[in-house]
C-alpha cells in the first residue's frame, strides 16, 4: 500500500501535466443582462443626449411609447435636475448637431460631465444608452461614451462586434449591469425594466 503512493502521486502528477484543462479555472463573470431583474430608476425621468445626435429624441419617443414620464432637454444642465427621479443620458455624438447649437466636442463634454456628477451626487439614478451600433463608432463616441459610464448605474447599447469589449470594459471597470442588444426592437424590454 506504501509503494502505491507515490505510483498514484505520479500518474496524477502526469496526467495534470499532460491534460491541463481537465481542472476547471475559475472564469470571470462576463456576460451581459437580457434586461434588469428589478428597477433601479423612477419616474419623472430627465432625458439628455451627450452629443447632440437625434438619439436623445428617439429615446424620448421610445419612453413615451412605454408611459415611462419624462422631460427631454438637447443641452440639459444641473438646474434641469430639480424635480427629477432619473437621468437618462443617450450618447450620440453629431458635429454637425454641436455646430448648430455653437458648441465643440468639448464644452459638450464638460456639460455632460457636470450633469452625470451632479446627478450621481444627489443620488439620481443615471442610464446611459447607446443606439448608434456600428454606424456612430467612433473615438468621439466612444470617449463620450467613456465619461458617462464612469457614473452610470446601467448601460443599454445596441451593440456590433466592434464595440462589445468596450461596453464589457466599461460594465466591468465601473461594477454596473449591463445589455447589450442587437436592435432597436429589443431596447425596449431592458429600459422598460429599469422603471419596472
Amino acid at each position: 500500500m506504501a509503494r502505491s503512493k507515490p505510483f498514484l502521486i505520479i500518474i496524477i502528477s502526469l496526467t495534470l501535466i499532460i491534460f491541463p484543462n481537465c481542472i476547471k479555472k475559475p472564469q470571470v463573470l462576463q456576460y451581459t443582462l437580457p434586461h434588469l431583474p428589478y428597477p433601479i430608476a423612477k419616474e419623472r425621468v430627465l432625458i439628455t443626449v451627450a452629443g447632440q445626435g437625434p438619439e436623445g429624441l428617439v429615446v424620448a419617443k421610445i419612453c413615451d411609447d412605454l408611459k415611462i414620464s419624462n422631460t427631454f432637454s438637447y443641452k440639459a444642465t444641473i438646474e434641469d435636475l430639480k424635480d427629477i427621479n432619473s437621468l437618462l443620458v443617450a450618447v450620440g455624438v453629431s458635429k454637425v448637431g454641436m455646430e448648430s447649437i455653437y458648441t465643440d466636442f468639448e464644452q459638450e463634454k464638460q456639460r455632460i460631465i457636470r450633469l452625470v456628477a451632479k446627478a450621481n451626487e444627489q443620488r439620481i439614478p443615471i442610464i446611459m444608452v447607446y443606439l448608434g451600433g456600428s454606424n456612430r463608432w467612433d473615438i468621439l463616441n466612444q470617449e463620450m461614451l467613456s465619461a458617462v459610464g464612469n457614473y452610470a448605474n446601467y448601460i443599454i447599447a445596441i451593440s456590433s462586434h466592434k464595440s462589445e469589449d468596450f461596453f464589457h470594459g466599461i460594465a466591468m471597470e465601473n461594477t454596473i449591469p449591463f445589455t447589450l442588444v442587437k436592435d432597436m426592437e429589443r431596447f425596449y424590454v431592458p429600459l422598460n425594466s429599469a422603471f419596472r
